[in-house]
């Protein structure tokens, strides 16, 4: 298992939003809230980070994260998202 995640320069307030961790055999991925962020205090934002350990299956992997991502676009709050996905885009076939 690889595992997702965040380097937060310690300056910047954040919290693990545990709601959003999950470490499992299709998909990995770990969320933060900042606090307070420097754009603007109202604004809320969150930032996640995705990976999808290598062999294991692509379509439980874009299932599940079709799933979060309609779950954090509810929340109505600005979301950063990235990840790694571990696809060979030079044999995308296997992937299909």
């Amino acid at each position: 298992m690889i595992g997702a995640s965040l380097m937060i320069r310690y300056v910047i307030l954040c919290t693990v939003r545990l709601d959003r961790k999950v470490f499992g055999t299709y998909i990995e991925y770990i969320f933060i809230k900042l606090e307070g962020i420097l754009i603007n205090y109202d604004t809320k934002v969150i930032i996640g980070t995705f990976s999808r350990p290598p062999a294991s299956d692509i379509k439980e992997f874009n299932e599940s994260m079709s799933l979060l991502l309609v779950k954090v676009q509810n929340e109505n709050k600005l979301a950063y998202i990235m990840g790694d996905y571990n696809n060979n885009l030079l044999n995308i076939v296997k992937h299909l």
